[in-house]
């Protein structure tokens, strides 16, 4: 039998989100056959004592205080990055830098020009990045894409779309 590839991930943040992506790794480990094995290996927060609760509840082997070093750390595959957005450019690169795939929570950065220097990085590194847009991944957008194209509306001048989420967080 092939055992199946390891793929570990080190997650920035342990809020909301952090713990929603944590769940959405568990869930398609369970749900999926994956052709590789989930490790939490790394959660970093700003508080010692807020990731290593994080890393105890979530089932990570380690917790940090410094993402610096969760990111130089070899072992890492994946950076997940659910941080404070004002520091989402400076991670995103500094994985990309250290040769890491990177999914990081929207915004992605601050300003357009900042969104262009991290994207030619990316596309420079080889690996993958994606900004989770969670809104226009819903299937909802699939079946809109299908009754635009295929001309079931009519023909469509313009549309406008919104997403809000009427959550606590």
């Amino acid at each position: 039998m092939n055992e199946k590839k390891k793929l570990s991930i080190g997650l920035i943040g342990s809020g909301f989100m952090g713990k929603a992506h944590v769940f959405g790794f568990a869930t398609a480990q369970k749900v999926f056959d994956l052709p590789m094995q989930i490790d939490l290996h790394t959660v970093a927060d700003i508080d010692d004592k807020i990731a290593s609760r994080a890393a105890h509840e979530f089932g990570f082997r380690n917790a940090t205080s410094n993402w610096k070093t969760m990111i130089a750390n070899p072992e890492i595959d994946i950076i997940d990055i659910t941080a404070p957005n004002a520091l989402h450019k400076e991670m995103a690169l500094a994985a990309i830098a250290a040769g890491k795939h990177v999914y990081c929570e929207k915004p992605m950065t601050k300003t357009a020009e900042e969104a262009v220097e991290v994207m030619r990085t990316w596309q420079k590194s080889g690996k993958v990045m994606q900004v989770g847009v969670q809104s226009t991944s819903l299937p909802v957008w699939n079946q809109v894409n299908n009754m635009l194209t295929s001309g079931k509306l009519g023909k469509v001048l313009m549309y406008q779309t919104e997403f809000f989420r009427n959550s606590a967080q």
